[in-house]
């Protein structure tokens, strides 16, 4: 499901996949996404963004303004 509750696919039906998703979900809520990264990946993350700013202005520049 997409954050805005739409179907994006029919795997999310399947009756095992209800249990996973909440495994994964429980999993990833302990460490926002970060387990297993290093610590500079956030910097790292948005320095890369910064240096290619013209592709995301170029793709939406609303979200470039981000």
């Amino acid at each position: 499901m997409s954050l805005d509750g739409e179907l994006i696919t029919r795997v999310a039906e399947h009756p095992a996949f209800a249990e996973s998703c909440k495994a994964m979900t429980a999993w990833a809520e302990l460490h926002a996404g970060f387990m297993g990264r290093s610590p500079d990946h956030p910097a790292c993350a948005v320095s890369g963004q910064l240096m290619a700013l013209d592709l995301f202005e170029e793709h939406s520049p609303r979200c470039a303004k981000a």
